[in-house]
């Protein structure tokens, strides 16, 4: 979903309701300070924008919201550069070293068996292929474990604004009892 598409999806009667359920599940407050003006709801998880579920929603005043996502936000070309060129490459030499190591073992159990000329052609120019090939794989593999760190870098944001919710409602109790 572009950001044009959620804005609108913003504005559906959808949203409306599950905006207002998850306000009122809230008590009509802020579940990271209490405040009770310019609530505004943050999804904990982007994934199911459209098909929310009230637990990947959280209350939230305004400027806890912005809080939230000066944390929570990263310069795009900084993660996607970095995180993915370096999984790529962490991933790729993984790869190589396994496909190689296969391949040696290969040609040390076939040494015997075939054309001395054909071995050493095999020996110099396969292994292009397999860096190649260990390439491909560790784009896949680095593919596939973003994802994975996205989804415990979110599990994890999410439990620490849980906690400190938690955190904040104890105080807040102890205050307001004293």
């Amino acid at each position: 979903m572009n950001k044009e598409e959620y804005h609108i999806y913003l504005q559906s009667a959808g949203w409306k309701n599950i905006r207002k359920q998850k306000i009122a599940e809230a008590n009509n407050r802020c579940e990271i300070c209490g405040y009770k003006k310019t609530l505004e709801i943050h999804h904990l998880n982007y994934n199911t924008i459209g098909n929310e579920n009230l637990n990947d929603l959280q209350v939230v005043c305004h400027d806890c919201h912005q809080k939230i996502h000066t944390i929570t936000s990263f310069p795009e070309p900084y993660y996607e550069e970095t995180i993915s060129n370096s999984l790529v490459m962490i991933c790729s030499v993984i790869m190589f070293v396994i496909i190689f190591s296969l391949f040696i073992n290969i040609m040390l159990f076939l040494h015997p068996i075939i054309d001395f000329n054909l071995f050493l052609i095999i020996i110099l120019i396969f292994p292009i292929f397999l860096l190649g090939f260990s390439l491909l794989l560790g784009h896949l593999a680095a593919r596939l474990l973003k994802k994975l760190i996205i989804i415990i870098f979110e599990a994890i944001l999410k439990l620490i604004f849980k906690i400190l919710s938690i955190i904040k409602n104890v105080i807040y109790k102890m205050i307001k009892r004293n």
